[in-house]
């Protein structure tokens, strides 16, 4: 692909925020975001004038102006906006949704009806039938990120966000009252693990550089569309046995 990698993000909230720092990190190659998109005119202008890029007030003129497109949007509009993005003939990156189903869908859509572009997916974590996998993202006091595997022959636990890196004692709220430390923090008051650096923890200038290199040199990621199936897979097969009252649940593995 030439460069620059051109960029058009849609949405202008949290998640756009750090997806655009990390192409910022990119490294190896020229890549520019070009502009964003959101249905509020006021949150795309104001993430447009912050980051000196262009507002596009029509989600197919972003399409139709970059190489890529970056869904930052809420799940529900996951597949609608991936759907034209492709039929517009142009890369995606979307990630996978972590909750229930949110209409009927349209089932029988592909990847490869995209005119035979690739459809880039993010995924998170895997597992296979000899493991029992526990995780949890949001819990009283913010977002926890942790996975723990419990293996036949191993067990390890894999700790995202809080780390103990940094832990501060905060004894009044309001004096941090604008300072950022961690992705939905309930209070700053009493202890608290402000990230040295949450972006990298949480893999996305890692993932979007791994993104841009397969568009440079025509290969899949390393989180492909297989890895994001079977990771959806064992998300619903947690939400299965939550329902049963932590009943052993099969995961149904599509790899």
């Amino acid at each position: 692909m030439k460069q620059p990698i051109k960029i058009g993000i849609a949405g202008a909230r949290f998640a756009a925020r750090f997806h655009l720092a990390s192409y910022r990190h990119i490294g190896g190659m020229a890549v520019e975001v070009v502009g964003v998109y959101s249905k509020s005119a006021e949150s795309r202008q104001a993430f447009a004038s912050k980051n000196k890029i262009k507002a596009f007030d029509n989600y197919d003129d972003l399409v139709c102006a970059v190489d890529v497109v970056d869904l930052c949007v809420p799940g529900a509009l996951h597949e609608p906006l991936c759907v034209r993005a492709c039929e517009l003939g142009r890369h995606v990156i979307v990630e996978k949704p972590f909750t229930g189903a949110y209409g009927p869908g349209t089932l029988d859509w592909r990847g490869d009806r995209a005119d035979k572009r690739g459809l880039l997916d993010e995924a998170t974590q895997s597992t296979r039938r000899m493991m029992d996998v526990f995780s949890c993202e949001l819990v009283m006091g913010g977002v926890h990120n942790w996975m723990e595997i419990y293996g036949n022959n191993h067990r390890m636990r894999c700790n995202i966000n809080p780390t103990d890196a940094n832990v501060l004692y905060n004894p009044v709220e309001k004096q941090l009252e604008h300072v950022y430390l961690t992705e939905k923090l309930g209070t700053k008051q009493g202890w608290s693990f402000p990230a040295p650096d949450e972006d990298w923890m949480c893999g996305y200038p890692q993932e979007i550089q791994d993104f841009m290199e397969c568009l440079r040199d025509d290969r899949v990621p390393q989180s492909d569309v297989m890895l994001a199936a079977d990771t959806v897979s064992t998300l619903y097969a947690a939400y299965v046995s939550a329902q049963d009252q932590g009943r052993e649940t099969d995961i149904p593995l599509i790899a």
